[in-house]
């Protein structure tokens, strides 16, 4: 009898929990978003302040949240754990052509994307108004990324970068406030 229920249960997954983990989500979402969603403030003609109840709309987008969550703890957290389990050296000769294929097109697309993303911006938005998205966001994207190759180099973890990335922009942002020297603001 005990190979029986084994058998009937897949291996890794318990529904059960993750519908429990589902409702527990989808609550703490509707918590979260009935106020911010589901109540819209409003003037009516009287110039007077008015509140909408969009309660329908929080719910929807709450269930929505629990769905995702139910799905990810019943059927990507337990494929990422069994993946996990597999050891390094398990990884065929297939896996590892599979990988250096996709980051191979990825370097093409992002090098491809680095050069078109300038002239799409000036051509969709004219000169005065790709300014910033070319400034701000260009040059964003390649502070990000030049982080990301420092952390990659380094073997830092996502938590200890963005805690990285964070101090440097307070202490750009300090330095222009105050009015310190460019060398003192960038240590």
């Amino acid at each position: 009898m005990n190979s029986a229920v084994k058998t009937t249960k897949r291996a890794g997954i318990d529904f059960g929990r993750a519908l429990k983990d589902g409702v527990i989500v989808g609550i703490v979402a509707f918590a979260l978003l009935g106020p911010l969603v589901g109540l819209k403030t409003d003037q009516n003609m009287a110039n007077e302040l008015i509140l909408q109840n969009r309660l329908g709309l929080a719910a929807i987008l709450s269930v929505i949240v629990g769905v995702g969550r139910f799905l990810l703890s019943a059927f990507i957290y337990p494929r990422i754990a069994a993946r996990g389990n597999r050891s390094k050296a398990a990884a065929t000769l297939a896996e590892l052509e599979a990988r250096a294929k996709v980051t191979r097109r990825l370097s093409v697309t992002g090098l491809i994307f680095l050069f078109v993303y300038p002239v799409l911006i000036i051509s969709l938005f004219g000169v005065q108004g790709s300014i910033k998205w070319v400034d701000n966001y260009g040059v964003q994207i390649l502070i990000y990324r030049r982080l990301l190759l420092f952390a990659a180099r380094h073997q830092l973890s996502p938590e200890l970068l963005g805690a990285v990335a964070d101090r440097r922009h307070a202490r750009r942002l300090l330095g222009h406030h105050s009015r310190l020297s460019g060398a003192a603001a960038a240590r």
